[in-house]
């Protein structure tokens, strides 16, 4: 018995008819444009704009893979030339480009005019996550150390749930350590001179306040090698060092004052600064451990090379925290305070290797609330800084 409105047309029993062109013309099949390799690569001999601005793009993507950096500009400046207003994505791909190639050339200042253009022009989460990532490359490659750690937190603070940011988040407050113990490091060598007191009081100061940029330009060349990246192991071992010594009540700086014969108020800059190496040592091993735990909650949903890079990036987060020689109370107590809001309802329906989010795809800056600095700190680490059980906090 068939229900009312249930019944099937007749028509989609009937069997299939070949289809016809109109007025009798037979339709011919289509044949897709092939293209050589590299065919964007010769003379452009069209006076199409678009197919023009097609090739001299790839053009520039092309000397970018081969680090002909000067070459990628010409050809991504000449693309945008021809951009029309309308295209505001394609605008912005080319620009970010352009400031790309501007960083790598050394050419920061450049850099970041246009960055700060790309920033004033955004409209959501999604644009404002390109710009920081932008800015974090510049600074990185600038060596300002102060700007791309914001950076880096106002990025985080968005994207919680990315462990990829909460990596080099923890590289960064590395950085910002090695460069305090360095900047002390570096004046040693002129205590021999009546005025060795007053050069170490001031360096001392200007690196625990850390309340301008300039503070960090002065150490900026402590923070890097010769080749412009931040040397790790050597960050760990320093900072390490100097924690032992703040353990037993002397810092590093303590130890040149006192062989300098110093008096008067280097105790208080030395506890500041000591202080100061704990926390930048306590906030690097909180945000490795951050990153462990979210590589460890979507290593389930994972394949391939994409399983093979998390894995390899746990075991260098591993052997790093082991180079920080935590105490493992200390080590336990960080891993339950940074895993509690990772909820596995989450992470039900899968989590991107590359770019988590906890908000969907676009969404409006007033959704999220971007923090950096003291507030990101306190977000983060209030908990930890309060356990009294971290004193000492080393092995």
């Amino acid at each position: 018995m068939e229900g009312f409105g249930c019944e099937f047309d007749d028509s989609v029993f009937e069997s299939f008819r070949e289809r016809k062109a109109a007025s009798g013309i037979k339709l011919g099949s289509y044949t897709a444009k092939l293209c050589e390799p590299r065919w964007f690569w010769g003379e452009i001999c069209t006076a199409d704009d678009v197919e023009k601005l097609t090739a001299l793009k790839f053009r520039g993507d092309l000397a970018f893979k081969h680090q002909d950096y000067q070459k990628a500009l010409c050809e991504y400046s000449s693309s945008l030339s021809l951009v029309p207003e309308s295209n505001i994505a394609l605008r912005r791909d080319l620009q970010e480009a352009q400031a790309r190639c501007l960083c790598l050339l050394g050419r920061s200042d450049d850099a970041l005019d246009i960055a700060q253009k790309l920033r004033s022009e955004i409209t959501n989460t999604d644009h404002l996550t390109t710009v920081l990532n932008l800015d974090i490359l510049i600074y990185r490659n600038a060596g300002n150390l102060f700007e791309e750690l914001s950076c880096l937190q106002q990025l985080i603070s968005m994207h919680t749930l990315n462990p990829w940011y909460w990596k080099k988040l923890a590289e960064c407050y590395l950085g910002h350590a090695h460069a305090l113990l360095s900047a002390t490091v570096s004046v040693v060598p002129v205590c021999k001179d009546g005025r060795c007191l007053k050069m170490l009081e001031k360096s001392a100061m200007e690196t625990a306040t850390s309340e301008t940029k300039g503070d960090c330009a002065q150490l900026q060349s402590f923070s890097r090698n010769p080749c412009g990246q931040v040397d790790c192991k050597r960050q760990i071992n320093l900072i390490r060092n100097a924690s032992r010594v703040e353990n037993s009540g002397l810092t590093l700086k303590s130890r040149v004052v006192s062989s300098c014969s110093a008096v008067g108020d280097s105790t208080e800059v030395d506890l500041k600064r000591g202080q100061q190496l704990r926390d930048l040592w306590l906030f690097a091993c909180s945000s490795f451990v951050r990153a462990r735990l979210l590589l460890q909650m979507v290593k389930a949903q994972q394949a391939s090379f994409v399983l093979e890079r998390n894995l390899t990036v746990q075991e260098d987060i591993r052997q790093k925290l082991n180079n920080l020689e935590l105490r493992e109370e200390a080590l336990n107590a960080i891993s339950k305070v940074m895993a509690e809001d990772l909820l596995l309802d989450k992470f039900k329906n899968g989590a991107e290797t590359e770019k988590p989010a906890t908000f969907p795809s676009s969404s409006s800056l007033d959704c999220v609330t971007i923090e950096s600095g003291s507030e990101f700190e306190q977000r983060w680490f209030k908990k930890l800084r309060n356990e009294s059980f971290f004193c000492p906090i080393w092995k």
